[in-house]
């Protein structure tokens, strides 16, 4: 569970912010936190093919990708930008009404998004793909996950969301946490602390089934913004029931919309 497969090394002078993948092709949406924005496209083997520089966005500009079948989503701000994914232009928008923080996932059969913000009170929302329109706003998540993607393999017969968060890249380690759809709860947490001791995951990511480069497996693709590489990540062992885990409670602390600290306790079962 949780083995990291490979990576692949992204532009160094760029925070990698978010990534998509577009059936072969990785997206990847990086900043310097200067306006000097760009779209860099890679294969799964770390193939860069190209690097097209955004001239919408200023400071870190988009913050994380989703794709939903015809056009990247890109969060930024109070907006949600619909993309396409070869010339990068925009090609409509829906407006949330609230500054945006972080994540962004798409959920297909439901023709819904899933978006993570610093509000104090709703962390995550659920809102209509098509018209932006508010569904439903969760309380549960700690404070502005930074990336979010959508999972219909792992769990047989139900949907869940993956998280990363921003943390710090000496004190934190590096985790994946899969949430429950219908309440926001942290179900499974696989931590790679071990693995990558020095990393920290701190940025998009996506979620893809069987891939030509990792055949059988579901796959995250994570980025990590200390050393600006993408992992990938094979996800497919976290099912229905951990088969050597251990329910802990563990306090999560972030940062409140006003930019004030606070804690929370979360209690979920821990992979070790």
């Amino acid at each position: 569970h949780g083995v990291l497969l490979d990576s692949i090394q992204l532009n160094a002078t760029r925070d990698p912010q978010g990534v998509v993948a577009v059936g072969d092709t990785i997206i990847i949406f990086s900043s310097d936190g200067a306006g000097n924005n760009y779209f860099d496209t890679y294969d799964f083997a770390g193939n860069h093919y190209r690097e097209v520089k955004d001239t919408n966005t200023t400071g870190w500009g988009y913050r994380d990708l989703a794709f939903d079948g015809q056009y990247i989503l890109a969060s930024e701000d109070s907006t949600i930008k619909k993309i396409d994914p070869h010339t990068f232009a925009i090609v409509s928008y829906l407006t949330i009404g609230r500054k945006l923080g972080r994540g962004l996932a798409y959920d297909p059969g439901e023709d819904v998004i899933y978006i993570t913000n610093w509000d104090f009170y709703d962390h995550m929302l659920k809102i209509h793909a098509s018209t932006g329109y508010y569904i439903k706003s969760f309380s549960e998540t700690s404070d502005g996950p930074y990336g979010i993607a959508f999972d219909p393999y792992t769990q047989s017969g139900k949907a869940s969301l993956w998280f990363t968060y921003q943390k710090s890249f000496s004190s934190d380690p590096f985790m994946l946490h899969r949430v429950d759809t219908t309440n926001a709860k942290v179900n499974y947490v696989i931590d790679f602390k071990g693995q990558m001791p020095d990393s920290c995951l701190e940025g998009g990511l996506d979620i893809v089934n069987n891939p030509a480069a990792f055949p059988g497996k579901v796959v995250a693709l994570a980025t990590d913004r200390k050393y600006n590489k993408l992992y990938f990540i094979n996800i497919s062992g976290a099912g229905d029931v951990l088969p050597k885990a251990l329910e802990i409670t563990d306090e999560i602390e972030g940062w409140d919309a006003v930019g004030e600290t606070r804690s929370m306790l979360v209690n979920y079962p821990y992979l070790y």
